[in-house]
């Protein structure tokens, strides 16, 4: 039994190590993916500030550009205003007809180098676009861990209660074992060897459910091939846990059937929901392609209005600067929610060591309890057996007292004619001396009923003591269960030093019992603290089992008497 309650513990303590590594490694991934939405958000500010420097700078070329060209647009009006006045005969006609062709092809590449920026302007205005989906992602990524955060919290509720549903599972199996009565130790192994069945085939599905988590994990990244492998080992153990759930359903009882149906309906929900987020990762991965095929047909589209864009580009700044504090805050959120969860692992462990400590403890103090109790009980039923032959002595000598008390009511008429007889012979002393005995041998009858009537309280008293005695082990082995069911080690101290104290109370009992022993007519009850004493007439009689009745004496003293009267 000990050595059960030990592989329970250890398997208990096993499970809360593996929940603390899932939990760990949850944290881990989300800060890994933190982290990596991190590094993409600096390299789209970094982007978004070159794209912006750019921008500024091929602004200012279109505004020397346009200069430029409102300051030739100026010239040639100035030129064709003065050549309208001058005669086609003019000899500079010609020159500045070379230089206004030379100032046209000066237009026209500066008109070029104008589309060109143009075309450069358009490119910086798809990347912009470009800038916008990229915080839209960012903005779905954002999305997708607050969903991990959200799924790290229901895991850990769904394992919490599975845990009480173990605890509630345990405490029932102790309460059915205190039921029982002089079978329960064959039943108690019987429902152990079921308990442990059952817990062993419930670890292995969390196991099993806890490395299909971790493979599930390792798909994300892996992409289609592991989460096909992974499908094929998860039907695999889905027939090894049908297997295993007809064995453990034929060979429980049907007290333990609602609970493992329980079980294995909340087990097809997490794989369900296993199943459901698998089937989600799909998609999000082919959402995630088909968001970068869009984003490459996409990019080279056209905006208009520039303004606009410079607004939007500000307010992206203000928006990322406002993202990069709340993923700050958000870093400080998980490594305050990480030490955290480190102590509480701490305080749980030291918990459960204390638990053991006090379990093994209140083991020990049953153990002593058993056996005192069992001495006690032996003391008792020795000293009713006692008891009982001597009252049942007392009885039997009571049966003869009264036999010789009706055949001396009898003989009272003999008596009195030989009261009369000693009258008319006038012997007065014989006559005070027959008075005397007879007055002797009632007080001697009256003696024997009052040592009766005590002897009968006493075995009364005893008789109470013991149904007393026996109440109070059954209190005391109702106390013990939940003493080791309870989960605080503050009560569970108490307890122990009840028990104590109890031990302590049977210990004055036994002694009281002992000395009651000794003197069985000087019995004295702890409780009630009512003496009844037998000790005047054990010391007037000390031999009183060798010696014939008194109340025989008596007559055989009033038969020699009288015998001497009948003579005479």
């Amino acid at each position: 039994m000990d050595y059960q309650d030990g592989n329970l513990t250890t398997l208990l303590l096993q499970k809360e190590k593996e929940l603390q590594n899932l939990s760990k490694m949850r944290v881990m991934q989300l800060q890994e993916q933190l982290s990596s939405k991190d590094q993409t958000i600096f390299e789209l500010e970094a982007q978004i500030r070159r794209l912006h420097d750019d921008f500024n700078y091929n602004l200012t070329l279109i505004q020397q550009r346009d200069e430029e060209i409102a300051d030739l647009e100026e010239k040639i009006n100035d030129m064709s205003f003065r050549n309208m006045g001058k005669s086609p005969m003019n000899t500079y006609w010609s020159q500045d007809e070379q230089a206004s062709s030379g100032r046209l092809r000066e237009i026209y590449i500066k008109d070029e180098e104008l589309k060109n920026a143009n075309d450069k302007i358009l490119l910086l205005e798809n990347k912009l676009k470009s800038v916008d989906e990229i915080e839209i992602q960012l903005q779905s990524a954002k999305s997708e861990i607050s969903r991990l955060v959200f799924e790290r919290d229901s895991e850990k509720e769904k394992n919490s209660e599975l845990i009480e549903n173990l605890n509630e599972l345990k405490i029932r199996i102790e309460k059915e074992k205190n039921e029982v009565g002089r079978d329960w130790y064959m039943k108690e192994r019987y429902y152990k060897e079921n308990e442990e069945k059952l817990m062993k085939n419930k670890l292995d599905l969390e196991k099993e459910n806890f490395e299909w988590k971790r493979k599930l994990n390792v798909v994300i990244t892996e992409r289609d091939i592991e989460l096909e492998q992974i499908r094929n080992k998860h039907e695999i153990d889905m027939e090894h846990l049908n297997a295993n759930k007809q064995a453990i359903i034929d060979n429980l009882n049907s007290d333990y059937k609602e609970q493992i149906s329980k079980l294995q309906f909340q087990i097809k929900q997490l794989l369900e929901e296993n199943s459901k987020n698998s089937q989600y990762i799909e998609q999000t991965n082919t959402q995630f392609f088909d968001n970068e095929r869009r984003l490459t047909e996409e990019i080279y589209e056209l905006r208009n209005d520039m303004t606009y864009k410079l607004n939007t580009i500000e307010q992206l700044k203000n928006a990322l600067q406002n993202k990069s504090s709340e993923l700050d805050n958000i870093k400080l959120q998980l490594e305050h929610w990480k030490n955290q969860a480190n102590l509480k692992s701490e305080e749980c462990l030291k918990i459960k060591q204390n638990q053991i400590k006090y379990q093994s403890k209140a083991e020990d103090l049953e153990k002593e309890l058993i056996s005192y109790k069992d001495f006690h009980l032996k003391e008792i039923n020795n000293l009713t057996n006692e008891m009982q032959a001597r009252i049942d002595a007392q009885q039997k000598q009571h049966f003869s007292d009264e036999k010789i008390i009706k055949k001396l009511e009898k003989d009272n008429k003999i008596l009195s004619q030989r009261i009369e007889n000693i009258e008319k012979h006038k012997q007065p002393h014989e006559y005070q001396e027959i008075v005397f005995e007879l007055e002797r041998a009632r007080d001697e009858i009256f003696t024997k009923d009052r040592e009766l009537n005590r002897v009968n309280k006493v075995l009364e008293s005893i008789r109470k003591d013991k149904d007393k005695i026996l109440q109070e082990n059954q209190q005391f082995r109702d106390a013990n269960v939940r003493l080791i069911c309870d989960k605080k080690p503050a009560d569970m101290y108490d307890k122990l030093q009840d028990i104590e104290n109890n031990i302590g109370m049977i210990h004055n009992d036994i002694s009281n019992i002992k000395q009651i022993k000794v003197m069985p007519f000087n019995y004295q009850n702890s409780r009630s603290k009512s003496v009844i004493g037998y000790n005047d007439t054990l010391s007037s009689n000390p031999d009183r089992t060798a010696k014939p009745s008194k109340i025989l004496q008596v007559k055989k003293k009033l038969d020699r008497k009288f015998s001497k009267f009948d003579n005479f």
